[in-house]
């Protein structure tokens, strides 16, 4: 199982023009202690929205500047990839990548170098979103769910329904869509809904279960009667950290990954621009992974 690392900082004041300025990707080997710039390669203004690792090698999608790949410590451009690509979503499957484009739908490669389109039978929608589970390869897009087994063409499991992120937890498949969170007992075939109020935004898996993030930044625990509950009020941070007047907000989206939700001890790590907020933080072959996020990248 993958665990996915993340942490909020105290910062200590430093000046920088604006977070467009600074790196994209910051690298950690000591889970966060020092954190050191690695964006060399990557052009300046590169915001930097998915990732996956294959054959060891990480690769990144941007929302504007193509794709890329960590390799003799630098970023190099991935062949046969626009440089101007917005990348909407990117997973891995039985040893291809999988990659969402927009305007041009999805894209597989065993290699990373030769690309072939792969969207027989897919509606013409954006992609928000790639999931791998038992096999089967599922995406969500602004208008349903849909589903490959085995390389073969789509097939449609769910429409009318916006979906921005997939988890996989105890054999079932949770979907955070514009209206709330389904899920699926049958590997992505059928749908239902287990919780409908507001858009969720992100899922995270921790070792107390699945927890869920709205748009709003409300947060639920997935209990093991299937139902979800809200558990907000009991948070000491909603949606967007400030520690100090001088701290820059980020983890935007993924507070709720924490290990150390409860009595967190923070520390004066990592120095960022003011008003800078990340995608992600991951755990890589190359240690704990931040991206941040460029002013003006939209959702």
């Amino acid at each position: 199982m993958k665990i996915f690392f993340v942490a909020a900082f105290a910062v200590a004041l430093v000046v920088h023009s604006n977070a467009q300025d600074g790196p994209s990707i910051y690298f950690s080997k000591d889970g966060g202690i020092h954190w050191t710039a690695s964006d060399k390669g990557l052009p300046r203004d590169a915001s930097v929205n998915h990732h996956v690792v294959h054959d060891s090698v990480i690769f990144v999608g941007t929302a504007a500047n193509g794709m890329y790949r960590f390799e003799n410590d630098r970023w190099q451009a991935v062949p046969n990839i626009s440089a101007t690509a917005s990348i909407m979503a990117m997973t891995v499957l039985e040893g291809k990548i999988f990659v969402s484009i927009r305007g041009t739908g999805i894209l597989t490669s065993s290699d990373g170098n030769r690309w072939k389109s792969f969207n027989e039978n897919l509606p013409s929608e954006p992609i928000r979103v790639l999931h791998a589970h038992n096999g089967k390869l599922i995406a969500g897009g602004d208008n349903g769910i849909y589903v490959s087994i085995n390389g073969k063409p789509w097939t449609t499991a769910l429409t009318g329904r916006q979906v921005n992120t997939f988890a996989s937890h105890d054999g079932n498949i949770y979907a955070g869509s514009h209206r709330g969170i389904l899920s699926s007992s049958d590997d992505g075939e059928t749908w239902d809904f287990t919780w409908k109020r507001e858009a969720i935004f992100d899922f995270a898996i921790q070792k107390q279960g699945l927890a869920a993030m709205s748009a709003v930044g409300d947060v639920l625990i997935l209990l093991a009667n299937g139902q979800w509950l809200e558990v907000t009020p009991f948070l000491k941070f909603r949606y967007t950290v400030r520690l100090t007047p001088t701290s820059p907000s980020i983890l935007r989206e993924h507070i709720i990954t924490s290990a150390l939700i409860r009595n967190t001890i923070f520390h004066p790590l990592l120095s960022l621009p003011k008003n800078t907020k990340s995608t992600f933080m991951v755990e890589t072959p190359k240690g704990l992974m931040l991206a941040i996020r460029k002013l003006g990248d939209g959702c």
